[in-house]
């Protein structure tokens, strides 16, 4: 299994909230969108440098990257040469673009399209598998104990986030 099939992206509290256009919303959900993009980055910053400083932590989370990988193999056997023909198609996007062959583009882009789809539903399969989630929910309990030990707002900043996501979501989208 190829070492990077899924870039197993790291925890996983801070979720990223759908960005609405900009007409339309109104100041109180635009001033919520803007604190929620600001305690993100902030949370992020501090997640980072915990994983900077923690070797431990880095070998973990590379683990659960393996685990996803594995788990995504077993629902997927073809998930390896999908990513490979992803990267290949990457490759023939450009040069499609490059020569300005707009049609070849268009189908290079479907067919990339239709692969993610399938990775990505391999992916959230293997993410719901038990030994997967007892792995992340482990992985995250440790990862945010060491972030509140090193920024002790931390642990606030999290529930500021989950308090705005949850206002966001209840808001809904905003009318066209």
């Amino acid at each position: 299994m190829a070492a990077a099939l899924v870039v197993f992206a790291s925890p996983v509290y801070a979720q990223d909230m759908p960005v609405p256009p900009q007409q339309d919303v109104p100041d109180e959900v635009q001033e919520m969108m803007e604190e929620f993009q600001e305690m993100q980055q902030r949370f992020m910053q501090i997640q980072s440098q915990v994983l900077q400083m923690n070797p431990e932590l880095q070998e973990r989370q590379a683990a659960i990257g393996d685990l996803v990988n594995e788990a995504m193999a077993e629902l997927n056997p073809a998930a390896e040469e999908q990513v490979s023909r992803l990267q290949q198609l990457e490759q023939e996007a450009a040069m499609a673009q490059q020569e300005e062959d707009m049609e070849r583009l268009q189908e290079l882009i479907n067919e990339a399209q239709g692969l993610q789809a399938e990775l990505q539903a391999a992916q959230a399969q293997a993410l719901e598998q038990d030994h997967v989630q007892q792995e992340i929910d482990s992985f995250q309990d440790d990862l945010l104990d060491e972030m509140i030990e090193m920024d002790p707002e931390a642990g606030q900043i999290l529930d500021r986030l989950d308090e705005l996501a949850q206002q966001l979501g209840a808001q809904g989208p905003p009318a066209p």
